[in-house]
């Protein structure tokens, strides 16, 4: 769980294709409890300026932050993968990169709670709706269903 080892961006990232948008989501996943451990938002910032979802995140790590709070683990390791191009009413720059995962356990203190927040280890799938822009892939919005136990 700890020290966290520092995720790296595949270089299929700078590909305008489904396997560029895929390579900067699985980056985006990775990076996500990486930035969070360090109270930071610095990969939501980059790769998804206007992901509502992906912003509700970054607040709730700068309030984490702000209160003296912690978080640790929840690190998902990739089983699968699938690709979906756009759907109906989407334009033709939107790729969706679902991912199955296995989650690490993981450890949340807010900073204003009497206790820590523990989550089990589990499984599920997470799913990133990818547009392509002038600069390159960003998550346009995100969901995520892990079966596990909160505690």
């Amino acid at each position: 769980m700890w020290p966290y080892e520092r995720p790296t961006l595949s270089p299929d990232a700078e590909r305008s294709d489904d396997a560029g948008a895929c390579a900067v989501a699985e980056y985006f996943l990775a990076s996500l409890p990486y930035d969070a451990a360090h109270g930071r938002h610095t990969t939501i910032d980059r790769y998804a300026p206007d992901c509502a979802t992906c912003q509700e995140f970054a607040d709730e790590t700068d309030n984490e932050r702000r209160n003296g709070g912690w978080t640790r683990g929840d690190y998902a390791k990739v089983t699968g993968r699938s690709i979906i191009g756009p759907q109906d009413g989407d334009d033709e720059s939107i790729v969706y990169c679902t991912f199955d995962i296995q989650t690490d356990e993981c450890q949340t203190w807010d900073g204003v709670s009497n206790s820590i927040k523990h989550y089990s280890s589990g499984s599920g799938y997470v799913v990133f709706q990818m547009r392509h822009t002038d600069h390159g892939w960003h998550v346009e919005e995100w969901g995520s269903h892990i079966d596990r136990e909160v505690s």
